[in-house]
């Protein structure tokens, strides 16, 4: 949705804009083009989490062993270990720092 910002992709707070209309935030949506698709998917999903707890059949159960998630871009794509690398690399450093043995986690 943040398509006048030098930093792409969306943030936090942004799904406000598409769900709540106002003079203040008005998003600029092309009828039928990716932003649409991306309010109606996402709606869609909201509404079926909160009719029946589970946004998508679609969406894996997480486990820490696999780190299943729903990514959601102009598909629902089912995927496992987001960043697992960048990941690693922080939990190296967060260990590190608070002398946590490699064995413990």
């Amino acid at each position: 949705m943040n398509t006048h910002s030098i930093f792409p992709g969306t943030f936090h707070g942004d799904e406000l804009t598409c769900l709540f209309y106002s003079n203040l935030m008005k998003p600029e949506v092309v009828p039928g083009g990716r932003e649409e698709k991306a309010i109606n998917t996402m709606c869609s999903l909201w509404t079926e989490f909160a009719a029946s707890g589970n946004p998508s059949p679609l969406w894996p159960k997480y486990t820490a062993e696999d780190g299943a998630y729903l990514n959601i871009g102009e598909d629902l794509v089912p995927s496992k270990n987001f960043r697992s690398k960048e990941l690693k690399v922080w939990r190296d450093i967060f260990n590190l720092i608070n002398n946590v043995p490699t064995n413990k986690l």
